[in-house]
């Protein structure tokens, strides 16, 4: 080979080997895998599985952030043991520290941001919570993770599927403390007078209280004690 061609082809080889070098690596924070899709959509065809701590190479970075699970966050195009596709980026890190803090983390818990948090924390950050009501309106309250609270109700008891009324809530010690749109009761039972005002109907409580119970929540009085969930004007 002459001298000229070698020259070239160790310049190549360079080229090649900075370039592969440069692109970034990331692992997957996500606990039970990353999906991997063939295009930059959550509803995109999946190509594959990228499991916890996989390491992926970046190949291109999406514009336009997609919001998944209260993180919003751009999709990368990257390639993963001889395949190709695109990954929400939200659940992709370089951060030792972070993939070691997921790693403790508890099943039951959930890594939100940087922090390890119960799942009904998790959920209420990033989805909300839904409080339905026991009576056939279809009613429920939306604690919605910008401490907002909606009341809507679902098109039954002969109307159609509406909003209501807004509210509030906010964390108060271990509870969240729902200002409500529409008032939860707590309707006696078996002939009891306890929760039942001098009409006959439950004493209406404009303000509760959602307890933590497991992964869940339970709405509650100020004392603690279990609020059965319909609204006044369907309590017996």
């Amino acid at each position: 080979m002459k001298v000229y061609d070698m020259k070239k082809l160790i310049i190549l080889l360079i080229l090649i080997f900075f370039v592969s070098c440069g692109k970034e690596k990331l692992k997957v924070i996500a606990p039970a895998g990353l999906t991997l899709r063939a295009t930059a959509s959550s509803t995109s065809e999946k190509v594959s599985l990228v499991p916890f701590r996989a390491e992926v190479t970046v190949l291109e970075k999406g514009k336009d952030n997609e919001q998944i699970e209260g993180i919003s966050a751009p999709w990368y195009r990257v390639s993963y043991e001889n395949k190709e596709g695109w990954v929400f980026s939200g659940f992709l890190t370089s951060d030792a520290a972070l993939l070691k803090k997921i790693e403790e983390c508890p099943k039951d818990h959930r890594i939100y941001g940087k922090d390890c948090i119960k799942q009904w924390e998790y959920t209420l950050k990033t989805k909300g919570l839904t409080i339905r009501v026991s009576n056939d309106c279809g009613d429920f309250h939306q604690i919605k993770s910008d401490g907002v609270v909606d009341m809507f109700n679902g098109g039954g008891c002969g109307g159609k599927a509406t909003f209501k009324a807004k509210g509030s809530w906010k964390m108060q010690g271990d509870r969240i403390r729902v200002e409500a749109p529409t008032d939860f009761c707590y309707p006696g039972k078996d002939g009891m007078s306890e929760g039942m005002d001098a009409s006959g109907k439950g004493v209406s409580y404009p303000v509760y209280y959602l307890k933590p119970s497991g992964n869940g929540v339970i709405p509650v009085n100020e004392s603690g004690r279990v609020l059965t969930t319909c609204f006044v004007n369907c309590c017996a």
